[in-house]
């Protein structure tokens, strides 16, 4: 079975959920909760919550049971009721593993349980089809007995006497069928289904379940903190952007079961090109679409970029290992294909050159980059990394390593180029306050190519065009106006801008602010190396500072 996933929300359980009511009526448990713990007008603010819990936990037991069903190879005779019965206790585990989470967040005391419910109590609910109402007449029925047996408990503190008790009970309820379903699907007869369920993975309340692991789901900020960029908003970079993409679909096909991926593939993409280039954008937007691709097909995924505040001032008060971590934890450790984009990745190798650096931090820092040859983590498909680079900054050995498959990005580069950046892009909002011809267009583009325009410094300069248009006095009715009567107001009064002011413009910029931005990445780019030399220096010297302060202590 190839990779695949699934995500389960409230609406999976339209049909589910009125089944559950009906079974938890039948069995008279809300009657129940009223009797054992009434509240001052009869059931009570908890009772529903706890209820509404337990119908959306039995629902999800269904439900988890008929996808999984589906994901099953063809079996028949006592092979088919053995796959049955697995995703009846996968189901089992993983709702009642959610519900005893949500049923703690409505308070009580903390609830502990030694152990699962015995493989006899939870062979009860098994031997039923996938989705079959009988399982939750079953549920219902056994959460029934299971709180009556609480009305005379003989510890006391196991009693149950007023609403707030309620919950707790029913928390260990969930916990103790919870525990019993893995530990009975962890017998050797149901093996070959473990192993599918662990080609897969299930998200639902924020928790991804694989095979009968489960660990947070992947908070949105951890998904590399991408620009809202797509493929589509890219100007130029094409042959490069057209290889991100095909590379990042090439991962979403490997193999989970067989733990590599049909395609060979060289997973490291390097871009040399000059600062403003579009470099990060374009690397941004291929991680975009290896996300949504995935997101599709039920790829689970993750995208990182690694960034030099990530490691390298983790130096002052940690081991050169972190960087080797990023990879070994958040790339080859996690269940799913992972995307990486390192920029300037020039800065490390240069730092790893420098006379200055003591020879056991060269060698750590020259460790991480076995992730180019396969000795760091191996090379199987399941991850990709985009890197770059403004200077070939870089050894003879290093640039062997991770130049294998080159791309030049130039950014925009014709006429074209800038014109679609500009007019289409940047300046789209205020097109009507740019009375240009097609000829005058024509113009500004060639002209942006023959002053060496990239494509940062045409975002700066089409700022400042529009900073110009809207370069105006507004009445005072502007600040007692609303959001969208202010830029009503402000359209109003703009100022257009003609073609020849465009020109002067852009001479302008060019001029003063190209020559200083370019003097100013030359300085930042000697100032990053620097400061990477500075903290692994530093990382020795704290390391010999610890070893001394725990000896006198």
């Amino acid at each position: 079975m190839g990779p695949s996933g699934f995500t389960l929300d409230e609406n999976d359980l339209r049909q589910e959920i009125p089944l559950m009511q009906t079974a938890l009526r039948r069995a008279g448990v809300a009657e129940l909760m009223r009797t054992l713990a009434p509240g001052p007008y009869g059931l009570a603010l908890l009772h529903l919550q706890t209820l509404a819990e337990v119908e959306r936990a039995g629902a999800l037991v269904l439900e988890i049971a008929k996808r999984l069903a589906a994901r099953m190879p063809g079996q028949v005779g006592v092979a088919r009721d053995r796959a049955v019965d697995f995703c009846t206790l996968f189901g089992l585990f993983a709702a009642g593993s959610l519900a005893s989470d949500r049923l703690a967040t409505l308070g009580g005391a903390p609830v502990q349980v030694r152990a699962g419910f015995p493989s006899s109590r939870i062979g009860g609910f098994l031997g039923t089809a996938p989705g079959d109402p009988e399982l939750a007449w079953r549920l219902a029925d056994d959460l029934s007995e299971f709180l009556s047996r609480h009305r005379d408990h003989r510890d006391p503190a196991r009693r149950i006497q007023e609403p707030r008790q309620v919950v707790p009970c029913v928390q260990a309820w969930w916990m103790l069928i919870a525990q019993g379903a893995r530990e009975m699907a962890t017998d050797a007869a149901f093996e070959p289904y473990r192993q599918v369920a662990e080609g897969f993975s299930l998200e639902v309340s924020g928790r991804v379940f694989r095979g009968l692991e489960s660990a947070p789901a992947l908070p949105a900020e951890e998904l590399g903190n991408l620009l809202p960029v797509t493929p589509e908003d890219i100007v130029g970079n094409q042959d490069y952007l057209r290889a991100g993409m095909r590379l990042a679909r090439d991962v979403a096909g490997y193999d989970f079961e067989q733990g590599q991926n049909p395609k060979r593939i060289n997973p490291v993409l390097f871009a040399l090109g000059p600062p403003g280039c579009g470099k990060t954008v374009t690397a941004h937007a291929i991680g975009n679409h290896f996300l949504a691709f995935c997101r599709a097909r039920g790829v689970p995924a993750r995208f990182l970029v690694i960034r030099r505040t990530d490691w390298a001032s983790s130096y002052q008060n940690a081991s050169a290992q972190k960087l080797i971590e990023i990879f070994r934890q958040d790339v080859q450790a996690f269940p799913g294909v992972v995307g990486v984009y390192w920029p300037d990745i020039d800065t490390a190798f240069a730092a790893r050159t420098d006379p200055g650096l003591r020879s056991e931090e060269r060698n750590i820092l020259g460790a991480s980059f076995g992730v180019f040859d396969g000795t760091l983590i191996p090379r199987n498909g399941k991850w990709f990394l985009l890197c770059d680079a403004n200077f070939l900054n870089m050894d003879e050995a290093t640039l062997s390593r991770i130049t294998q498959d080159p791309y030049r990005v130039s950014g925009p580069t014709t006429p074209e180029d800038f014109i679609h950046l500009m007019r289409d892009k940047l300046l789209h909002e205020w097109c009507e306050l740019l009375p240009l011809s097609g000829h005058e267009w024509q113009d500004v583009g060639r002209r942006c190519v023959e002053l060496g325009f990239s494509g940062r410094n045409v975002e700066a300069l089409c700022r400042k065009i529009a900073s110009e248009i809207e370069d105006v006095e507004p009445p005072d009715e502007f600040y007692h106006s609303d959001f969208e009567s202010r830029r009503r107001i402000l359209k109003d009064l703009s100022r257009p801008v003609p073609a020849c002011r465009m020109l002067e413009i852009m001479e302008a910029f060019a001029r003063f602010e190209k020559e200083a931005e370019a003097a100013a990445q030359q300085q930042r780019f000697r100032e990053r190396v620097q400061e990477i030399v500075f903290h692994l220096s530093a990382q020795k010297a704290a390391t010999g500072l610890t070893d001394f302060s725990a000896a006198d202590g």
